[in-house]
């Protein structure tokens, strides 16, 4: 069942980081909605409020199923495109992007998403992928070497 705080993270990510000119993989979108979502902890969201879960890969990174699927989804539908891995903005996404976010659902989600992408503009992916895998969190699943549901 697709998650649509999923979906519009998704948009919402790919749209702010396209105002960079960069394209994303999978595994970039992936990161960026996880710092998305520990950016909204950090100002005193609940976990439980964001709307899908994350779970750390054997490759030790965040990911969420909700995202991947919701990611496929959007491709399959054209809001979205994919070419040699890198999904990228098309018009059909500024339009499903403007119609969804005035919604009471995902008005405060555009402030973390956009928080989180526009590091982009400081840093690489790489630098942030180390970063975010650097988190307490993360750094305490992989010290004990296994695939797990993460939990805040």
């Amino acid at each position: 069942m697709i998650k649509h705080q999923a979906s519009f993270d998704v948009i919402s990510i790919l749209l702010s980081v396209s105002e960079f000119g960069l394209d994303l993989s999978e595994s970039e979108i992936q990161i960026l909605s996880y710092l998305s979502c520990l950016l909204a902890m950090y100002d005193g969201k609940k976990y439980s409020e964001w709307g899908y879960e994350y779970s750390i890969t054997s490759l030790n990174c965040p990911y969420s199923h909700d995202l991947s699927e919701s990611l496929a989804i959007l491709e399959k539908q054209g809001k979205v495109q994919v070419k040699d891995g890198y999904y990228f903005v098309v018009e059909e996404t500024y339009k499903l992007f403007h119609k969804l976010s005035p919604l009471s659902l995902f008005q405060t989600r555009t402030k973390y998403t956009r928080t989180a992408s526009s590091c982009l503009a400081d840093i690489n992916i790489a630098e942030m992928r180390t970063a975010v895998m650097s988190f307490p969190e993360l750094s305490h699943n992989r010290s004990l070497k296994r695939t797990t549901m993460l939990f805040f």
